[in-house]
């Protein structure tokens, strides 16, 4: 395997990774600044009147499916190779990806993003 062709399947597993963040929400969109991406020594000059927040403006978590799943192991697969993948679902009891239980998918998923980065 070439050099060229290992970069192009990690930069795929990382984009199909990203997506799935942005997806669950971990991640902010692009053009989102983030009070991390502000400079320390920028501060506001006065701090204006805080508005009651609104309760629908919390995003309602999102339901992860199985292909979130199946995208999550693949990507892990791509970069990290087979036995990777098998050791992300044995930490879980699975054998294969169809083994997890749904109220597993999130940690699933957020354990392969831990595992690419």
């Amino acid at each position: 395997m070439s050099l060229e062709i290992a970069l192009a399947a990690n930069t795929e597993a990382l984009r199909e990774v990203a997506a799935l963040l942005l997806k669950l929400g971990a991640m902010p969109g692009p053009g989102v600044v983030t009070p991390t991406d502000v400079p320390a020594k920028v501060k506001p000059a006065a701090k204006a009147p805080v508005a009651e927040p609104i309760a629908e403006a919390t995003p309602a978590p999102v339901a992860l499916t199985y292909d979130d799943v199946k995208l999550a192991v693949i990507a892990v697969t791509k970069a990290k190779g087979r036995d990777a993948a098998v050791a992300l679902l044995a930490k879980f009891g699975a054998q294969k990806a169809p083994d997890l239980r749904v109220e597993q998918y999130a940690a699933v998923c957020a354990a392969a993003a831990g595992m690419l980065a």
